[in-house]
């Protein structure tokens, strides 16, 4: 019998039947996703379940992977489930259970559980072989113990975050008969969960539970003398929200609750954190050595003399070497996927090019300044770090090397503020220093300088930059604080910044508000804004390119669920005293920390899909918890707004796909991210799909028209849900367009259009109403300027080319004239709020 693709999307494998490299399984539900992928190197793909929103929750070939795209899932003659390439690497996924009948076929079930199946028999199912998480309906334990043939099932921890390996870590049950979780690394108890005691996360005693999963998961323990075993089952039967546990590669146990859009993790234990750990954690043996057995992470550039180049350790493994010699002074992965070691022994050698992140021993170097004096300055392999070691200001690049920014994080390498988002420097020769008039100078060798404090210039040579152990860099003057950081606030609102408007009674009223990353690699500000209602109520609101989004509902009390309209997986009110202020002159949230914990730090976080999320961040952990989601198909969060519909007949929902896909109009706009791309494929009928232009996140690129698949393309990309059947990837007649001449940032015009067709008549509308919007927008924008000018710069015109004004590229883009004006809104305060959005550099009419 010939092998037949699964052209169409379906959640069955029958015999015959087979998946390739491009093509899946997906769950009747739309949840899950039987798969390839590649995490890090192209050259090792994976066949895995992923949930939609590109979550990996299972691998079938975690230590052989597929070297090229010629991967093939199939039944073969016997009606096991045979994986295979071109090489001639072969793995039967069931050996230990192999079917006993050709008759066969494989299922992707709702759950996320892969069953084969003959006779209406399960013979193997993936729940019996969880990796690195436990969903709903896994058994986590030890079985057949009274049998010639016990087995356990347990999980084991990612090699690195970029490769699926088998790593160090395995969380398991305690084999003595208790109800009790064990973690192992290499073989070496390192945490223990305590006595099982109850329902939920809570009923293990030595579980820092910052998520209680009995929230939403209904556990139970067994134990008899054939078995002994964890489970956990969802307390309500919803599609879109799933709970479970992960093992990370650093050893820390994670409740993970993952939905369409939204991935939301929180920390249950931690081991590795500098005075800041878990009950249960093991004690390691102490090495003795002179220089203490703590690490910290640094960037720069360390020569590094000894190589293991093992692809089966990892950071972990690297950390745990170097620490039992004491002549180790640091170490950090060999290669970028994270795996291998590298260490420094016995003298260390800086360089002053590197930018790379690596584990120093404690006191391997001096202590780090917090202060930056007059005369001092600091290079882009330098840091000023606050007194408690929880934040550093440094410069770094996310996405591409060229781009550097200069930003304050905190010790687990998360950017909590960016002081140049729109002026990246292009190299390494970047400095901050305050200069000769005691202002706070970023500066590079090709003539850019931007002083960060051009707003509150000070009034005093003599002043001095402090990092605070809060995260908010403060310049002084005599005592006195001129600028500081937390007064401009980015995509984070940390303990003690304000999101809110200010001397609104004046002339020149000001707000914080925060503004998401244009992606999630490029910290330009991107399309989404949170901030306060400007109509006297105790309210936050979300605008996309200026349009409302979301909104909260009025403020009641204390803590996120005071916001009528949060879904709060984490209620905020745990770790933070949170409030809301109103009068006449200003209207804004705070939060202040409810414990003075210098390895916790919780606050408020925009993405840049427009999703708010609380967080929570020890040393080496990050915690994300969503507090809304408008963009997810069904189950949209209270407060979301209703968008125009497109009356499009293909609908107005997207669906992420994974596979070859020939677009044909390119936006190479870096001001536009992803959730611009589906703003303008949704409005236009004939847009088939959408994807980033650039690998960064950023760009635009559409199908336009006709679809086009191509059987090589691994690329994500979205499409709309009705444009083809059941969403397929069909590749039967697979042409390629010529695309190298089709740039432009509006679709091709038609050609030989009559005087009378429609189409003329469409183009007239298509170009008046937009004439008409600029010429409003151009008269707004100049009164805004003269005024902001006035008000604002006085006799200081000449520091102008100075300044950071923050956004000024998205008043020229294309979705700039997106403007609308929320409901039950004050005219009075119009002018005003308007020209503060335009000083701000984005036109949003409050």
């Amino acid at each position: 019998m010939a092998n037949i693709s699964v052209s169409h999307a379906t959640d069955t494998l029958g015999v015959g039947d087979q998946i390739r490299d491009y093509e899946n399984l997906e769950s009747s539900n739309k949840l899950f996703q039987l798969r390839f992928f590649s995490p890090g190197q192209f050259n090792q793909r994976y066949l895995g379940i992923l949930i939609s929103n590109n979550v990996v929750v299972w691998v079938a070939n975690p230590d052989k992977p597929i070297s090229d795209i010629s991967g093939v899932l199939k039944i073969n003659q016997d009606g096991n489930l045979l994986l295979s390439d071109r090489s001639g690497t072969s793995i039967i996924l069931n050996f230990e259970q192999p079917a006993m009948s050709n008759n066969t076929s494989a299922t992707l079930l709702d759950s996320g559980n892969l069953i084969l199946k003959s006779g209406g028999r399960i013979v193997w199912q993936s729940f019996d072989n969880p990796f690195d998480i436990l969903l709903p309906g896994m058994k986590l334990g030890l079985f057949d113990l009274n049998t010639k043939w016990p087995h356990r099932r347990f999980l084991t921890s990612w090699v690195s975050p970029l490769v699926p390996s088998p790593g160090a870590f395995t969380l398991g049950v305690n084999p003595n008969n208790t109800k009790e979780l064990l973690v192992w690394q290499r073989g070496v108890l390192y945490w223990r969960s305590g006595n099982w005691k109850g329902n939920g996360s809570s009923g293990f005693p030595n579980v820092d539970a910052i998520l209680d999963i009995s929230k939403t998961l209904n556990c139970s323990y067994f134990l008899n003398e054939n078995e002994s075993y964890f489970t956990c089952s969802m307390k309500e039967s919803d599609i879109y929200d799933i709970s479970g546990l992960r093992m990370d590669t650093s050893g820390e146990i994670y409740t993970v609750s993952l939905t369409r859009d939204v991935v939301s993790y929180a920390a249950l234990s931690h081991c590795d954190t500098k005075g800041h750990r878990s009950k249960g954690c093991a004690t390691p043996e102490p090495s003795n050595c002179k220089a203490g057995d703590m690490f910290n992470l640094k960037f720069g550039g360390l020569a590094f003399n000894d190589h293991w180049e093992n692809n089966s350790l990892g950071i972990s493994d690297c950390k745990e070497i170097c620490r039992r010699k004491c002549s180790c002074n640091a170490y950090a992965p060999a290669f970028t996927d994270g795996r291998g070691c590298k260490f420094s022994i016995d003298t260390i050698h800086y360089y002053q090019e590197g930018r790379e992140p690596f584990y120093i021993r404690n006191n391997g170097v001096s202590r780090v300044a917090d202060t930056l004096g007059v005369g001092d300055q600091m290079r882009d392999y330098e840091t000023l770090e606050s007194s408690n070691k929880r934040f550093q200001l440094r410069f770094f690049n996310l996405g591409q090397f060229n781009e550097r920014y200069l930003g304050i994080h905190l010790s687990n390498n998360v950017v909590v503020w960016v002081a140049n988002p729109d002026k990246p420097i292009s190299d390494t020769s970047g400095v901050l220093k305050i200069n000769q008039d005691g202002n706070l100078l970023l500066s590079d060798q090709n003539g850019t300088s931007i002083i960060l404090n051009f707003e509150q210039l000070a009034m005093s040579k003599n002043t001095s930059a402090t990092l605070l152990d809060s995260g908010n860099l403060v310049l002084k003057s005599g005592g006195r604080i001129v600028w500081q950081s937390f007064d401009y606030p980015f995509d984070i609102l940390l303990p003690g910044m304000k999101l809110g408007l200010f001397n609104l009674n004046t002339k020149r009223p000001q707000r914080r508000f925060l503004t998401s990353w244009v992606s999630q690699i490029v910290p330009s500000p991107g399309a989404f804004t949170l901030g306060v209602n400007p109509n006297n109520m105790k309210e936050l609101l979300v605008w996309q390119r200026g349009v409302l989004y979301w909104r909260s509902g009025n403020w009641k009390g204390n803590g996120s669920s005071d916001f009528p309209n949060l879904d709060a997986i984490l209620d905020i009110s745990k770790t933070l005293n949170c409030s809301y202020f109103l009068n006449e002159n200003e209207s804004y949230f705070t939060c202040s920390m409810k414990e003075s914990d210098i390895y916790d730090i919780s606050g408020l976080r925009v993405h840049p899909s427009g999703e708010i999320s609380t967080f929570s961040s020890t040393q080496d952990l990050l915690s994300f918890a969503a507090l809304s989601h408008c963009d997810t198909e069904g189950h949209r969060s209270k407060g979301c707004a209703t968008p125009v519909p497109s009356n499009c007949k293909a609908g107005d929902m997207f669906n992420l796909k994974i596979g070859g896909l020939a677009f044909n109009d390119y936006w190479e706009n870096n001001t536009l991210g992803i959730s611009d791309c589906k703003e303008i494929c949704r409005r236009k009928c004939s847009c088939n799909a959408y994807a980033p232009a650039f690998s960064d996140g950023r760009g635009c690129k559409f199908s336009i028209d006709t679809i086009h698949y191509y059987q090589q393309g691994v690329e994500p990309f979205y499409i709309r849900n009705n444009t083809i059947g059941n969403n397929a990837l069909d590749l039967t007649n697979v042409t390629t367009p010529n695309t190298s001449n089709n740039m432009s940032q509006t679709p091709n015009k038609p050609n030989n259009v009559p005087p009378n067709h429609p189409r003329k008549r469409q183009l007239w509308l298509i170009i008046g109403a937009p004439l008409a919007s600029s010429i409003v927008f151009i008269a707004v924008f100049l009164f805004c300027y003269l005024r902001w000018k006035s008000n604002h710069f006085g006799g200081m015109i000449g520091n102008s080319n100075n300044g950071l004004n923050r956004g000024t590229q998205l008043l020229m883009n294309e979705l700039s004239t997106s403007v609308a004006a929320i409901d039950e809104f004050s005219d009075a305060k119009m002018p005003e709020l308007l020209c503060i959005n335009v000083e701000d550099g984005i036109l949003n009419m409050l």
